[in-house]
């Protein structure tokens, strides 16, 4: 079974839209921004929305 973090379970590569989704999520200082216990506040900026809707719509198939 495969475990590695940077490929799913199937072996298969991640989507690109994926790929953008969490390139942009986890860099990004609003995305991440957190309170002051660390846990994190969910406020997306506008490019995190983008790519977070793209992504939904390429895993819907279209």
């Amino acid at each position: 079974m495969n475990t590695t973090a940077s490929q799913p379970v199937s072996g298969t590569p991640w989507s690109p839209e994926y790929e953008r989704l969490t390139i942009h999520c986890s860099s990004c200082p609003t995305c991440t921004a957190v309170d002051k216990e660390g846990a994190n506040l969910a406020r997306p900026c506008a490019e995190g929305r983008r790519v977070s809707a793209e992504y939904r719509q390429s895993r819907r198939g279209g």
